[in-house]
């Protein structure tokens, strides 16, 4: 099982959305992705996002501690 994180703070929808789409397109298919929400109120937009992705291996979460920068990657890591 190989877990893809990608930790987000206000992030810029388009890219995120091809981001979301190369892990879909990969040729292994034992695979979770997460989308870690780091902003200080969860954001509307990634729970959305998730839902226009058809695989239940598209995920997100919410990061409810650290909003920093390297505390939202930190928590996308554990």
């Amino acid at each position: 099982m190989i877990t893809v994180a990608i930790p987000c703070y206000r992030s810029d929808p388009d890219k995120l959305k091809l981001a979301i789409q190369s892990v879909l397109e990969q040729s292994c298919d034992d695979w979770t992705l997460h989308l870690v929400d780091g902003n200080h109120s969860p954001d509307p937009f990634l729970k959305q996002l998730v839902k226009l992705f058809p695989s239940n291996s598209v995920q997100y979460i919410r990061n409810e501690k650290d909003h920093s920068m390297a505390g939202n990657w930190n928590f996308a890591f554990a």
